[in-house]
C-alpha cells in the first residue's frame, strides 16, 4: 500500500519541462574613484549582472513566477535564445569561451534577473538558487543543482 501511493504522488507531481538550468553572474566596479566633499574616498560598490538560462523542453516561452538567491527574490525578463548552442562568455579564471548546448528537443530560454529590493548585491557566488515556475496552472519549483558560476567581465571606466 505504502508503494503504491509513494508512486501516485510522484506521478501527481508537476513535471517542470526543465532539462537543466545554468546560472551566471558578473561583477563590475566602476574605475574612477569618489570622494566626498571632505576629500575621503568613497568606496566602490560592485555592480552585479545576474542571469540564467533554462534548457526548456519544447518552444513555449515558460512562465518565471520568482527565482531566489539565498531566499532573496528577484524578478526576470523572459527572452528565447537564438540558438540551440550558446556562448555565454569566458570563464572568470582563464577567459576561456563557454559554450553550452540544449539538449535535442529542448530550447535555450535567457532570464535575465533584477531583484525585488534595490540594495547592494553580494559579489559572491551563490549555491543555493530555486526557480519558481508556473506549469498547466501549478508552481513548480527547480533548485539549481551547481550554483552560480562567475565569468569574466571587462573593466568599467
Amino acid at each position: 500500500m505504502v508503494l503504491v501511493a509513494c508512486i501516485i504522488a510522484a506521478e501527481a507531481q508537476v513535471k517542470c519541462n526543465l532539462n537543466k538550468a545554468y546560472a551566471w553572474f558578473t561583477v563590475s566596479i566602476p574605475g574612477t574613484q569618489m570622494v566626498d566633499d571632505n576629500g575621503n574616498r568613497i568606496p566602490p560598490v560592485p555592480q552585479v549582472s545576474r542571469f540564467i538560462y533554462l534548457d526548456w523542453k519544447g518552444m513555449n516561452k515558460p512562465v518565471i513566477e520568482t527565482v531566489y538567491y539565498n531566499n532573496i527574490a528577484f524578478t526576470a525578463t523572459v527572452e528565447k535564445a537564438d540558438n540551440n548552442t550558446v556562448t555565454v562568455g569566458k570563464a572568470f579564471d582563464n577567459e576561456k569561451e563557454i559554450v553550452i548546448k540544449a539538449k535535442k528537443g529542448y530550447t535555450f530560454w535567457k532570464l535575465e534577473l533584477q531583484p525585488v529590493i534595490d540594495k547592494p548585491q553580494d559579489p559572491a557566488g551563490c549555491k543555493n538558487i530555486v526557480i519558481k515556475l508556473k506549469l498547466a496552472g501549478k508552481v513548480c519549483s527547480y533548485k539549481i543543482p551547481a550554483g552560480e558560476t562567475q565569468l569574466y567581465s571587462l573593466p568599467r571606466y
